[in-house]
């Protein structure tokens, strides 16, 4: 089986507050394909064996309206308004991962067993970008003060590791579940 699907969240004016005039809103989007495929095998009967690889090239943004070009600034007015550009944020989410999942399903004498087992592994680099205005400086007219920034740019990765397997036991009127599962996660600034 194989999924393909391009989503894109497309919000016009987010963060409105009463301190935030029309122009530093915020428009985001991102697009955000996937991709998918997964297949499952029958060894017999009562042993199912699935593996599943996955993409999600994902990540937002959020735009002012008035842009971030040169030029434009980010002002906090004597009336404590948000007025000019504000903020800019890019952030990319890239994620892969892989699965290997199996149901096994067998009986000892009146016991039913379900024994469910797997691995999974997910991968995502993360890339955050923020820019505050166009020139890098915001600031109070009537408050005698002034912020400079420069850009942001953060870059992570993370890691996340998964086994597990478990038991269903069914007897008579009774379902008894047990198992362990080992998780592992990592990462990287």
């Amino acid at each position: 089986r194989l999924f393909w699907t391009q989503g894109d969240k497309i919000k016009d004016g987010r963060a409105a507050t009463t301190n935030r005039t029309q122009e530093t809103l915020w428009d985001q989007n991102g697009p955000s394909p996937i991709t998918s495929g997964e297949i499952s095998y029958f060894f017999t009967p009562n042993i199912e064996v699935a593996a599943q690889i996955s993409e999600v090239d994902g990540g937002v943004n959020l735009i002012p309206k008035a842009g971030s070009e040169p030029g434009t600034q980010i002002i906090r007015n004597t009336a404590g308004f948000w007025v000019g550009t504000f903020s800019e944020f890019r952030i990319k989410r890239p994620t892969q991962q892989a699965a290997l999942r199996g149901n096994w399903f067998t009986s000892t004498g009146n016991w039913d067993h379900e024994i469910k087992f797997g691995f999974k592994y997910r991968e995502t680099d993360r890339n955050t970008i923020s820019i505050y205005g166009g020139d890098g400086i915001f600031g109070s007219p009537g408050g005698g003060w002034a912020y400079v920034y420069r850009k942001g740019d953060l870059t992570d990765k993370t890691d996340h590791a998964n086994v597990w397997i478990g038991d269903t036991v069914l007897h008579g009127p009774w379902a008894i579940n047990f198992g362990i599962h080992y998780s592992t996660q990592s990462g990287t600034q």
